[in-house]
């Protein structure tokens, strides 16, 4: 035994380490080299979202790499140059999965997520035949250098046509059914815009014999491009836009100085895997035609241009209204250099993005977007507006409506907006509509509806707020939602009578009246909601005027008497006599001591 020992401690239990090879080019250059190829650790995704999407796979987005991880954010593992030829060689990495970027000055950045590291040699894509896409001649009407015509700005002349009036979904499609026994001789083709691929290079499988139907098709045009990565000239805007612009996947626009797109000829359209970065203090105002729906695994980012690029990008839209500018941006870190880890509070952010009244949203959606970093994500003042499936983090207020007659807003994830007069989702002056199945976490305010906003509030997860949702001034009803962990669950305030029932209520105080003197009075309705607060399950500040409150048949943790219930609930007869006639009082007979099986989130 003491041998076995002995030899159990020499054992060496270094962890086993791989190499990763690959090739990075630049559109437009002929010299590859300086281009920094980064690895990361995986982001970390928040355990209770993670169990969130779990248990309620039907409310918010899914959280993955994809959604969560923000290179800003985190400091590499490794991060070498490429050479002229675009290689690149990343030598003693432990095994495991990581995120890699690429990125260089004036050419933005490309994620590819969770690429796993084996022992001994890896290539990023082994055997990758030339993209057959490269070899396609240039729609004529767009010009290389991205200048306007009648027609729009398409940045960077990326769309080609058809194959022979063939649609290249079609091809993917095609390719998919047939590659579904792999064999050897089977090649991975990347095809960044096809619906079911994420940002930065998933990859599809095309037998030999497809690519060489492909090839035969372009055999006779010239051009190729057989690097892993593709990275493309940032493009600069500000000002007065006129015309049309088209962000294309992988492709960077930077929002200079504030920059509005004006009423009947404008128009932005916003392809998966596109990013927009607007410069900290800076308004991008839409009044054209606004065209912005990503794709599950390949979501359109909407960002603050701080924390990548200390430099001015080259690529100026000439012949487009306004001017550019070269003014320097507060940033902590520079792509093409050392990357170092960045606060989220160190991020300067930008002012807002504006959907004015008359601006055209195609079809009336917005959907798999991501917006961080801003006084105001998202502001919309667009009628019947759905925005769906989205991420708005990391600001003051993340998606906020204004005057509007029907909004509907559902799927969304909204977490860190911290500031104090707004909310992740905030709606104002809006009469109709639904706020539904959104997962709403860490914010000072989760949901703000104010002002006769918003009908119907359900089957949301608000978790670790200090106030989980705001209703001030407004009848809505408010059922089957599902609130924990947060300083109040719902605090009420104002004319109005909301419908408050069927929720789980599990925070330090279930529902608190807010009372301030532009906001003195509610009487709302509070059935067969589960009360587990741990502090008060109602409480009525001072200045509620209402005489009671139909609190009745609802669940209080148990409690079988009034009396032990009583002490839980903060009302008139909490006050000096001298005040009472100031404040309301809660009637909760009636009360059950069972459990409402069918209250939170269905």
């Amino acid at each position: 035994m003491l041998i076995l020992t002995i030899f159990s401690c020499n054992t060496s239990t270094e962890v086993p380490k791989g190499s990763l090879t690959g090739t990075v080019s630049l559109e437009g250059q002929s010299d590859f080299s300086g281009i920094t190829v980064a690895i990361y650790d995986l982001a970390e995704l928040d355990p209770e979202i993670v169990g969130i999407n779990s248990q309620y796979p039907n409310i918010g987005i899914k959280i993955t790499q994809h959604t969560e991880f923000d290179h800003r954010l985190q400091s590499p593992i490794k991060s070498p140059e490429t050479d002229i030829d675009g290689s690149f060689e990343l030598t003693k990495i432990p095994t495991g999965k990581y995120n890699l970027v690429a990125m260089k000055s004036d050419f933005g950045f490309k994620y590819l997520y969770e690429i796993e590291i084996e022992e001994g040699d890896n290539e990023l894509t082994p055997n990758s035949p030339p993209d057959p896409l490269s070899k396609l001649t240039p729609n004529p009407s767009l010009k290389k250098e991205g200048k306007p015509n009648n027609d729009g700005v398409i940045l960077h002349a990326g769309a080609y046509p058809a194959l022979a009036g063939e649609d290249w979904t079609s091809l993917a499609r095609s390719s998919l059914k047939e590659g579904s026994q792999r064999s050897k001789s089977s090649h991975p083709f990347y095809l960044p815009d096809h619906r079911n691929l994420g940002e930065g290079g998933s990859s599809l499988s095309f037998s030999s014999r497809r690519i060489r139907q492909l090839s035969e098709k372009t055999d006779s045009l010239e051009g190729s491009r057989t690097s892993d990565i593709i990275l493309f000239p940032e493009t600069v805007i500000s000002g007065n836009i006129s015309n049309s612009i088209t962000v294309l996947p992988d492709h960077h626009l930077i929002i200079d100085d504030d920059t509005v797109f004006v009423p009947n000829t404008s128009s932005l359209t916003i392809h998966p895997g596109a990013v927009i970065r607007i410069n900290p203090g800076i308004d991008l105002t839409i009044h054209g035609t606004f065209t912005a729906q990503g794709e599950e695994n390949n979501m359109f980012w909407i960002t603050s241009n701080d924390g990548f690029d200390a430099l001015t990008p080259p690529v100026i839209l000439s012949g487009v209204e306004g001017s550019q500018h070269n003014s320097p941006v507060r940033r902590s870190f520079s792509v093409g250099g050392t990357p170092n880890t960045q606060n989220r509070d160190e991020v300067a952010l930008y002012n807002s993005m504006e959907l004015t009244e008359i601006c055209n949203i195609e079809n009336d959606l917005i959907m798999w977007g991501k917006f961080d970093y801003a006084n105001t994500c998202l502001l919309n003042q667009v009628n019947n507006l759905h925005m769906q499936n989205g991420i708005f983090r990391d600001a003051d207020t993340g998606i906020k409506v204004s005057d509007v007659a029907i909004i509907d807003i559902h799927n969304i994830n909204g977490y860190n907006c911290s500031g104090q007069s707004g909310a992740s989702i905030y709606t104002l002056l809006s009469n109709n509509g639904n706020v539904s199945e959104n997962i709403i976490t860490n914010n000072y305010c989760g949901i703000f509806i104010k002002n006769n906003s918003n009908k119907i509030i359900n089957n949301n997860y608000i978790l670790k707020n200090i106030y989980g949702v705001r209703l001030w001034q407004t009848d809505v009803i408010f059922e089957f939602n599902h609130s924990e962990k947060n300083e109040q669950d719902l605090d009420i305030a104002g004319l109005g009578s909301p419908d408050i029932s069927k929720n789980n209520f599990l925070s330090n105080t279930g529902i608190l009246f807010y009372c301030i003197m532009a906001y003195p009075y509610a009487t709302p309705i509070i059935n067969q909601n589960n009360f587990f607060n741990s502090d008060y399950f109602i409480y009525i500040q001072h200045h509620h005027e209402a005489d009671s409150v139909n609190a009745e048949y609802n669940y209080f943790d148990g409690l079988d008497c009034e009396e032990e219930i009583e002490l839980k609930i903060y009302d008139r007869f909490d006050y000096p006599e001298s005040m009472q006639n100031e404040v309301g009082y809660i009637n909760f007979e009636n009360f059950t001591t069972n459990i409402f099986q069918d209250a939170g989130i269905r």
